[in-house]
C-alpha cells in the first residue's frame, strides 16, 4: 500500500467513526446522509488536498473521535466504530442487539451511558440515536397509558352520575361505551401490573443466571428452575 492509499483508507475509517457517532447521536434525518462515506470517492481528490485532509484527521478529527468512544465506552476504538459502520449500513433499520453481545463484539458500556437500564436490554442504533429497550419499560409505560384512558373515560362518566335512568336514555350507546373503555383499561392496569412484576422477576433471575458464582451455590434443580424463570425474558429481547 503506498502513501496515497494510506492515506485514503486513513480518511475513510476516521469518516466512517463519525457516521457512528453522529448516529448514535441522533445527528442524521435519514440513512443516505450516514452512508457518505461509501459514496465519497477520495481517489480523484488532488494529493495536496488529500494530505490536508489527512492533516486534519490526525490533528483534530481523531481526537474528538477518541472523546466521544472514551466517554460512553470502555474499550472502543476508532477501528471498532468503523467495523460497526461497516454492520450497521447492512441492516435496514439500524442495529438491535442485546447489551451482552455488543459488549462482547464491540465495546462495554459505560455506566453513565446505561441510565439504569438492565443489562438484559436491548441496545438500539437507528437515526432516532442510540438507545435501550427492555420489557420493564414497555410494562411500565402500557400501565401508564392504561392509567390515563381509565382516568380520562371515568371523568367522561361523572356527568350522567346524578342523571336519572329517562334522563340519559337516549346517551346509552354513548355511556355504555365509556363503561366497556373503563373496564377494559381497568383490566389492561391490572394485567400490566402483573406483567411488569413478573418481568421484573425475571430480569433478576436473568442476572442471577448470568453470575456464574452465584449460580454454582444452588442445586441442580434450583439451577434448572432459575433458568427457566430467565429464558422468557430473553425471548422478548
Amino acid at each position: 500500500m503506498n502513501g496515497r492509499d494510506r492515506e485514503v483508507a486513513r480518511i475513510q475509517k476516521a469518516h466512517k467513526a463519525v457516521s457512528v457517532i453522529t448516529l448514535m447521536n441522533g445527528g442524521f434525518k435519514n440513512w443516505i446522509d450516514f452512508l457518505k462515506p461509501d459514496v465519497e470517492d477520495l481517489s480523484a481528490v488532488p494529493r495536496k488536498n488529500l494530505k490536508t485532509d489527512y492533516s486534519d484527521v490526525k490533528k483534530r478529527l481523531a481526537g474528538e473521535i477518541k472523546t466521544f468512544y472514551n466517554k460512553h465506552f470502555q474499550n472502543m476504538s476508532e477501528d471498532i466504530l468503523a467495523k460497526l459502520y461497516d454492520k450497521i449500513k447492512e441492516l435496514p433499520w439500524g442495529l438491535e442487539i442485546p447489551i451482552k453481545e455488543f459488549e462482547q463484539r464491540h465495546s462495554p458500556i459505560n455506566s453513565r451511558v446505561l441510565i439504569g437500564a438492565p443489562k438484559h436490554s436491548t441496545v438500539v442504533i437507528s437515526l432516532w440515536g442510540m438507545q435501550f429497550k427492555y420489557p420493564e419499560d414497555y410494562l411500565a409505560k402500557d400501565l401508564s397509558e392504561a392509567l390515563r384512558i381509565a382516568q380520562e373515560t371515568n371523568n367522561g362518566l361523572i356527568k350522567y352520575k346524578n342523571l336519572s335512568q329517562g334522563e340519559t336514555k337516549d346517551k346509552k350507546e354513548e355511556i355504555a361505551s365509556l363503561q366497556r373503555t373503563l373496564e377494559f383499561a381497568s383490566r389492561a392496569c391490572v394485567l400490566c401490573c402483573f406483567s411488569l412484576l413478573e418481568s421484573y422477576l425475571n430480569g433478576i433471575a436473568w442476572e442471577f443466571a448470568e453470575d456464574n458464582k452465584s449460580m454454582n451455590t444452588l442445586s441442580n434443580n434450583n439451577r434448572k428452575l432459575i433458568r427457566i424463570r430467565a429464558e422468557p425474558h430473553l425471548a422478548i429481547n
